[in-house]
């Protein structure tokens, strides 16, 4: 029974998958839409049928409906390699974290081409393409291109499926005069023809150790298919079956070539086998009321064995450990089959593809202490630029409270002094597609000195906070402060030259939780602290117009923001970031209305606009142990409202002796998001 090359795309979506790679330190398989950075995961944590003390996580899917699957995987995971589907013609790609997806073109005449495996270091890539001879085994080298294999002799096609560490050599099938056989090619020796078992016509090769001195594969024989391990220098050996079998395959091989894994039959069924040297085949059995089972992948020493059971539940993923048996990876949410394809070096990280309510989905799962995590990879890697947005909001809510913390108390006439309690919030509603609701609330005691009845000088403090729904960042309420100083030309009438300037401060500290509302996404929680340092002056003029007194006024604002460094904890997959700084440069133009309504009353009203100067944009910086994303610098993918504008009503009562109550709303536009803000405040005052 001869293998069938797995390339699968079910119900238009992706079947993400990261096959046999052996030896590698970290094994990994998704899709990238062409060009794209990577992107972050979904986990669910117990799996559906799965360990209770373990987790799984969603892959995902290609964005925007481009079909590809990835057949292979570099030591570190920084590299995947395998076949993206276009209009254009199949074509094989090599994707590098932080750099997207590259097309490795086709030979010389070719329509179409394939990956199907990679080196240890990611810059060896070998599969098949056509090109104007026919179908043939390619090795593209980073820096150099695709190099055509050939074939063997009388040969008409060849294709590449098995690549070593250092990528020297290069092992798959080729026609041949003598029929369609196993072919090792070395670097600067070229292909040679691994023959067949006795009695066989055709053999393919799967699989190549580290160094590239033993191949795995199958060959025909008189006995029937037979998995078999090729020996430099010894030639090639059966593998036999198990007990009752008449045929099996090889799919993968460890590190130094001395353990074989495959499918084979048996008296039982069709039973997952671990061969050893010395020792011979053994059956890995099947999960509980499994009929079947078939292994794909081998850690780096032997000891752990990765694949597909059938099982009571359904088909699933598995992994087996010397000395403690097969356990199921589970699935995904909604799913109800899985398949383990790939296990990295020490046997800790296993990839493969589970159905999901979402459809056919690449996962990875890592064991830890307590079991096992297995998280959708494409969410997971989502979570870290979902994570970067949620900073950006986070950084803006702050620095629009401290904005408003640092308006200037009232005038206070010479020697004297003013006194105020405000209340204050601001809520935005949720954007429907992107940005979350939030609320940021303020409480605050201001102080103010006169110099001269035209000068004053306060400060102010507050606790303040902001509620950010569907946001990484759960802030405890915070401390803010500000200096002012105040001044009118006319004194308490406010006619002629206002001029007013500010420094302010503010600080959170709190959790920040990643992967919040990605499915099959273990959360991952840090603590930290955000911080903002403020300066704000402003220029205007005051002028009675009837009943009203008009001032027309600009400021500018600056702020500078930083989220402290911090770690992670709590996940299979988790981060250290970086401290992040964002600034903001605002210029506010407005204009606002005061006329008096009776004895003790005054109606306000105000427009304006805002417009940011310059922006630094935040950048998520770090380094996390998820294959593929050692190292990591997103931006926020969202885009500020750089020009907002915004209105404001009030009423002040004034009791007559000193003391008055206002209140007042201001609608505008948020920073992010198309939905407005809405903002209440109440200012109880005293002067005396």
């Amino acid at each position: 029974m001869g293998p069938t090359q797995q390339r699968v795309v079910r119900g238009g979506r992706l079947v993400k998958t990261a096959r046999g790679v052996v030896n590698l330190a970290a094994v990994v398989g998704f899709g990238m839409a062409g060009g794209a950075a990577a992107q972050g995961l979904d986990c669910i944590s117990p799996p559906v049928g799965g360990p209770a003390d373990s987790e799984i996580c969603d892959l995902g899917t290609l964005a925007g409906g481009t079909n590809s699957i990835a057949w292979g995987v570099s030591a570190d995971g920084s590299v995947v390699v395998g076949v993206r589907y276009s209009s254009a013609g199949d074509r094989a790609f090599r994707w590098v974290a932080g750099a997207g997806m590259e097309n490795l073109s086709t030979l010389t005449g070719g329509g179409h081409s394939y990956a199907d495996g990679v080196n240890a270091d990611g810059s060896v890539v070998v599969g098949q393409s056509s090109s104007s001879a026919g179908n043939r085994a390619f090795r593209w080298v980073a820096g150099a291109g695709m190099e055509n294999l050939g074939t063997l002799t009388g040969g008409s096609r060849s294709f590449a499926r098995g690549v070593n560490a250092d990528g020297s050599v290069v092992v798959g099938q080729s026609g041949s005069s003598a029929g369609n056989r196993a072919f090792r090619w070395v670097a600067g020796a070229g292909m040679e023809s691994l023959g067949t078992l006795t009695g066989g016509s055709s053999s393919w090769a799967h699989r190549v150790n580290a160094d590239g001195s033993v191949v795995v594969g199958w060959s025909g024989s008189s006995a029937g298919d037979r998995a078999f391990r090729w020996v430099a220098g010894a030639g090639m050996e059966d593998l036999g079956t198990l007990t009752g079998g008449n045929w099996s395959e090889a799919h993968g091989v460890n590190a130094d070539g001395s353990v074989v894994v495959g499918r084979s039959g048996s008296s039982a069924g069709n039973r997952a086998f671990r061969w050893v040297a010395g020792a011979g085949m053994e059956s890995l059995g099947t999960l509980t009321g499994g009929s079947y089972s078939r292994a794909h992948g081998v850690n780096a020493d032997g000891s752990v064995v990765v694949g597909r059971s059938g099982s009571s539940a359904g088909d699933r993923a598995f992994r087996w450990v010397a000395g403690a048996g097969m356990e199921s990876l589970g699935t995904l949410t909604g799913g109800s089959s899985s398949w383990a394809w790939g296990v990295n070096a020490d046997g800790s990280v296993v990839v493969g593809t589970s159905g999901s309510s979402a459809g056919d989905r690449a996962f990875i799962w890592r064991a830890t202490d307590s079991g096992g995590e297995m998280e959708d990879h494409e969410n997971l890697i989502t979570s870290f630029p979902v994570l970067g947005n949620d900073s950006a909001v986070m950084q803006a809510e702050q620095q629009f409270a401290l904005g408003a913390l640092m308006r200037p108390g009232a005038l206070a006439q010479a020697g004297g002094w003013s006194v105020s309690a405000q209340l204050g919030a601001q809520s935005t509603g949720r954007n429907p597609t992107t940005v979350g609701a939030r609320t940021t609330s303020l409480a605050a005691l201001s102080f103010g000195r006169g110099i001269t009845d035209s000068f004053t000088l306060g400060a102010t403090i507050s606790a303040q906070g902001s509620s950010l729904q569907n946001n990484a960042f759960s802030m405890d309420t915070g401390f803010a402060g500000a200096i002012w100083g105040t001044y009118s030309a006319g004194g308490a009438d406010q006619t002629g030259l206002q001029a007013s300037g500010s420094l302010g401060y503010a600080r959170n500290s709190g959790d920040i939780s990643r992967g919040r509302l990605l499915t099959d996404v273990v959360l991952a929680t840090g603590q930290s602290a955000v911080e903002t340092r403020a300066v704000q002056a402003s220029l205007g003029y005051g002028m009675m117009q009837g009943d009203w007194l008009v001032t027309p006024s600009l400021g500018v604002a600056h702020y500078d923001t930083t989220r402290a460094a911090y770690t992670e904890t709590g996940a299979a997959f988790n981060a250290s970031y970086d401290a992040m700084t964002t600034s903001r440069t605002v210029a506010t133009l407005g204009v606002a209305g005061d006329m008096k309504l009776g004895e003790q009353g005054r109606l306000s009203l105000g427009a304006g606009v805002e417009h940011d100067l310059s922006v630094t944009a935040p950048r998520l910086t770090g380094t996390s142990d998820i294959p593929g994303l050692a190292t990591f610098d997103i931006g926020s993918t969202f885009q500020t409202n750089k020009t907002r504008g915004f209105l404001t009503a009030g009423y002040t009562h004034d009791f007559g002796n000193g003391q008055s109550l206002s209140g007042t709303v201001r609608v505008g536009q948020a920073v992010y998001g198309s939905t407005p803000s809405v903002g209440v405040g109440l200012n109880y005052g005293m002067r005396f």
